[in-house]
């Protein structure tokens, strides 16, 4: 991963700016290409560190961290339910809405 975007959570769908990324990691870790042919592609991407990225996934609230050694193509990947707060208030405005209005609905509390 780049080192610029370090600690930057970057849109990906609708050709936003962690498409390309999202593409260059693709190419080059197998657990990342294995990851997006079974679930698609992440709604953002959020670049931990050099060696540490994770995908969120709005519909089913899901973060998957994927994290490599220093002298491997290939990341672990550990999966948690939920989106921080802390994350979420970095989406735009209308995904903020968006995942609001999923939580409710989860909840079973209908749309707000």
């Amino acid at each position: 991963m780049l080192p610029e975007y370090n600690g930057q959570v970057l849109r990906v769908k609708q050709d936003g700016p962690g498409a390309d990324l999202l593409a260059a990691e693709t190419d080059y870790d197998p657990a990342i290409r294995n990851v997006v042919r079974q679930h698609g592609e992440p709604d953002y991407l959020y670049v931990v560190d050099y060696y540490s990225i994770q995908f969120i996934y709005l519909d089913d609230e899901r973060v998957m961290a994927f994290k490599r050694g220093k002298l491997s193509t290939t990341s672990r990947v550990t999966v948690s339910e939920g989106i921080p707060d802390a994350t979420a208030a970095l989406f735009s405005a209308a995904d903020r809405e968006r995942l609001s209005k999923l939580r409710w609905i989860r909840h079973g509390m209908g749309i707000p």
